[in-house]
């Protein structure tokens, strides 16, 4: 049963990521989604960072990755950390 403010945790695949192929997910292994009263921590910075960086996928994820975190620690108490993924 997840803990209040968050969503269930899914298993990830381990797998090797085929050149030009970028994974965004919004936790890492073993931590589950943050919730709180506007919805996920993940999808509203992920927005706003897009917004704010005129569309730039890393930079949006660069905005969004310390915010999610502290929103995560100070709201949830828990810890989330969005990772970034990227095929060579």
């Amino acid at each position: 049963v997840p803990s209040p403010g968050t969503r269930p945790k899914r298993a990830a695949r381990a797998a090797l990521l085929p050149a030009g192929v970028t994974v965004i997910s919004a936790a890492g292994p073993g931590q589950a989604c943050g919730l709180d009263k506007d919805g996920g921590l993940f999808t509203r910075y992920f927005l706003q960072g897009l917004k704010e960086r005129d569309g730039n996928m890393k930079a949006a994820f660069d905005f969004l990755e310390p915010e999610v975190k502290k929103a995560a620690r100070t709201a949830l108490k828990t810890s989330q950390g969005p990772r970034w993924s990227q095929g060579l």
